[in-house]
């Protein structure tokens, strides 16, 4: 039999021409010629070097010409810096076009610099480079569902992601599909973080979060973005790698983001044994462990917080943000029904977190009173207090000194509504809560905070909170550090909240020294209540203090004297006070009572103070040009329409001149004055 090779070199020769000119004889497009007639070729040019050397230059050029540039991507793909630069030789124009590589009996289709990096070659970037390829263009082929650093990522291709970072390109941190993609019917591109997740590859998700793409993210923005990412990396069987992407968040810090972290728990629940297979090894159950049970604590997830509590972490985990898990529960406002599970695990119901709040104080402050409800039944303490503002706060302090107020719910817009605060405050009481606790540093007790009330609580929902304490046992004698609940109620003008009070026992003569707020003067002595309500012109609030037995005698200051009453014009008012012993005549800086009426020209209260005892040939004193000016005169020359009216009554009850008759005025002679008769 005669071989190939014993045939004479023209005779091959013409065989390979023949074997060109058939194939060009075909159509360009008909890849199914092409194909087995470049392995044809392929096959004789390694019978021996000689076809070798004859066949190479043609066989890039056939290469080119009928296949695509199969070799170029072949190349770059391998990592052969010869075949490159031959393939390139004979046509470089295929340096930015999609070149099919046929792999596993399909075919794929990549740029030359998409196939370097898939195949992990970082010199054969600068090769590429140096023929005209552009790194910051996209691969060409449509299809193509990653840029070039995403392609290394997803082939874990560390060093050449460094390389193409260096070269500046960034991670891509879009979404997986857009709302383009989905109108123009466009594949999704797919993040890099991402791809570097699905394939497993830890060293590429580590250095992709640290390119500072992810660094201004915050924690729920984060775990928005990796909770499509987690299911997937878990369904492709790497956990190790889902539970570093897990770990990178930051969540046993935060909390607030169990909307988008459910799906990485169940994902990580849907296959327990092999969960408890990656985290056999000690160190990664150090490592993980107890953000696994954060994460399913605040996402509601009980499968997988049974599982970490049965692999042995500790139900009770105080977590880096300060929380236990039975706190973080109560925090993202999750189902009764879940609190519960907690608590049959083991979970302490008194632990609280960093700040001493306990669950029941959070559950208080986010007003959820069914988990309130379940935490009563299992012994929880009312009187456990939490520090809130440097101030300690038992959960009937929190839920009085937020009464009203609104608790937003728009992070937990699936989860039940806040019950309202006049519940939550009747359920404690129920229950056993004191109502006279007063907080150590400051001595503010429930009652007290209901009276201050907030700036957003209608009066009649305050006194409805202040009636409802006060019948369950609150006292209202009690005084915080720097004021009594009454003086309070008097500072900030609750009228009907003080008649509740003074009802209910409060002492209208109750101040001591000590009471910093009340000071307001100099000297560092306090007001009384009623000093109180004058100096601020609360006049009804002083009338109702005095029918209830406060003692104007009691305060050595101006606010309570007999002049200072009569400013309120009030009839009924400087009556009650002329009834306590106060001097219907008292001067102060040469001003009486009556000389306050007659310049206000109230005949009235003029008329009450006369038929009590008030002097009306009394003058203001002094040597002032007024000085000498008696009552009369002022009444006399006033501008008030019932100046006759008050003449009149001055003289009916004894005002005998215009002028004081033993004083000089500035060294002038004494002007004589006609009697006050000729007036009546």
């Amino acid at each position: 039999m005669i071989s190939l090779l014993d045939l004479p070199v023209e005779i091959v020769l013409l065989i390979i021409d023949s074997l060109f000119s058939e194939f060009a004889a075909t159509e360009s497009s008909n890849n199914d010629v092409s194909i087995p007639t470049q392995k044809d070729l392929n096959s004789l040019s390694q019978t021996n070097k000689w076809l070798y050397e004859q066949l190479e230059t043609r066989l890039y050029k056939f290469n080119a010409q009928y296949c695509g540039q199969t070799s170029l991507a072949f190349g770059a793909f391998k990592g052969y810096d010869t075949v490159v630069q031959r393939s390139l030789a004979v046509d470089s124009s295929d340096i930015m076009r999609d070149l099919r590589f046929p792999t596993r009996d399909c075919q794929i289709f990549h740029s030359p610099l998409c196939w370097a990096v898939q195949g992990g070659h970082v010199s054969m970037i600068n090769t590429l480079l140096q023929s005209g390829a552009d790194i910051h263009g996209e691969c060409a082929h449509h299809r193509c569902d990653a840029q070039l650093l995403g392609q290394a990522a997803r082939n874990g291709h560390l060093n050449m992601m460094k390389d193409l970072v260096r070269r500046g390109l960034r991670p891509e941190i879009m979404w997986e599909t857009t709302f383009a993609n989905l109108i123009n019917d466009e594949p999704s591109r797919k993040a890099t973080l991402r791809l570097a997740a699905e394939g497993g590859h830890i060293p590429c998700v580590d250095y992709t979060l640290a390119t500072g793409e992810y660094e201004n993210l915050t924690c729920k923005q984060y775990m928005h973005k990796i909770a499509l990412i987690v299911p997937a990396v878990v369904a492709n069987g790497h956990i190790e790698c889902a539970l570093f992407l897990l770990s990178r968040s930051g969540i046993l810090e935060r909390t607030g983001f169990c909307n988008c972290g459910g799906k990485p728990a169940r994902s990580l629940a849907s296959d327990l044994p092999k969960l408890a297979m990656a985290l056999e090894d000690p160190h990664t159950m150090e490592k993980y462990g107890p953000m696994l049970l954060y994460l399913g604590a605040a996402t509601g997830c009980s499968p997988l917080v049974e599982e970490m509590v049965r692999l042995g972490v500790h139900v009770d985990t105080r977590f880096r943000g300060g929380n236990t898990p039975l706190c973080l529960a109560v925090i993202e406002a999750r189902a009764p029904e879940e609190v519960k599970k907690l608590l049959e695990l083991g979970a302490g119901i008194n632990v609280g977190n960093s700040q001493n709040q306990t669950p029941l104080y959070l559950a208080t402050l986010l007003r959820l009173k069914r988990v309130m409800k379940i935490l009563l039944d299992e012994g929880a303490d009312t009187e456990a207090h939490g520090t809130r503002s440097r101030i300690a706060q038992t959960p009937l302090c929190l839920a009085v000194a937020d009464f009203g107020v609104p608790v937003s719910n728009i992070n937990y817009s699936r989860r039940s509504s806040r019950s309202p605060s006049n519940e939550i405050v009747s359920l404690l009481l129920e229950n056993g809560a004191n109502p006279n606790y007063a907080d150590p540093e400051f001595g503010i007790t429930p009652l007290w905070l209901a009276v201050r009330g907030h700036s957003m609580l209608r009066p009649f929902s305050r006194d409805d909170l202040v009636r409802l304490l006060l019948e369950k046992g609150a006292d209202p004698k009690l005084a915080s550090r720097n004021q009594s609940i009454l003086f309070w109620a008097i500072s900030h003008c609750h009228y009907n909240t003080i008649k509740i009070l003074l009802d209910c026992g409060a002492n209208p003569n109750d101040y001591a020294c000590n009471f910093d707020g009340s000071k307001t003067h100099h000297s560092g002595k306090p007001l009384s209540p009623l000093a109180k309500a004058m100096k601020l012109k609360h006049y009804e609030m002083a009338e109702l203090l005095l029918d209830h037995g406060a003692d104007p005698l009691a305060s050595h200051w101006k606010e309570t004297s007999m002049l200072h009453a009569t400013r309120s014009m009030n009839c009924s008012f400087i009556e009650k006070m002329i009834a306590t012993g106060l001097d219907v005549n008292e001067s102060v800086m040469g001003q009486t009572p009556l000389h306050m009426a007659v310049w206000q020209g109230n005949v009235e209260v003029a008329e009450l103070l006369l038929r009590r005892g008030a002097n009306p040939n009394l003058t203001v004193g002094g040597t002032s040009c007024y000085s000498s000016k008696s009552i009369l005169w002022w009444a006399f020359y006033s501008s008030y329409p019932s100046s006759a009216a008050m003449v009149e009554l001055l003289c009916a009850y004894g005002a005998r001149e215009l002028y004081d008759t033993n004083v000089y005025m500035d060294g002038l002679p004494r002007k004589f004055v006609p009697p006050v008769s000729g007036y009546l």
